[in-house]
């Protein structure tokens, strides 16, 4: 019983350092899209969208390697990784093809803009 509550606390702390991480990745990636808002930018910001969406593959292997899926599932919530995964990567494509500036020119600039 000792031994299981040592691997579910270890496991939170990692989700939690992993979510801080995530939580510092995403205020840089606002300073540099407020920096690299050119043109010019758009393939490496929509590198950097991809980068960070799926940065949770390598952990969430490891996690479910070393506890097993069932407990993984439970505790860590790979669901909501899963979503955060798909959803980065649909902004990236959003951002790569300038969906909404495309087909509406200049009524989608909000904050930011090109």
């Amino acid at each position: 019983m000792m031994m299981m509550m040592m691997t579910t606390t270890m496991m939170m702390m990692m989700m939690m350092m992993m979510m801080m991480m995530m939580m510092m990745m995403m205020m840089m990636m606002m300073m540099m899209l407020m920096y690299y808002s050119t043109y010019t930018c758009n393939c490496f910001i929509s590198v950097l969208l991809l980068a960070f969406g799926w940065s949770g593959i390598i952990p969430a292997i490891h996690l479910t390697s070393v506890y097993g899926v069932t407990l993984v599932m439970r505790q860590v919530a790979m669901e909501w990784m899963g979503l955060m995964s798909l959803l980065y990567t649909a902004s990236a494509i959003t951002y790569a093809t300038r969906i909404p500036e495309r087909f509406f020119p200049g009524k989608c600039d909000i904050w930011v803009s090109k």
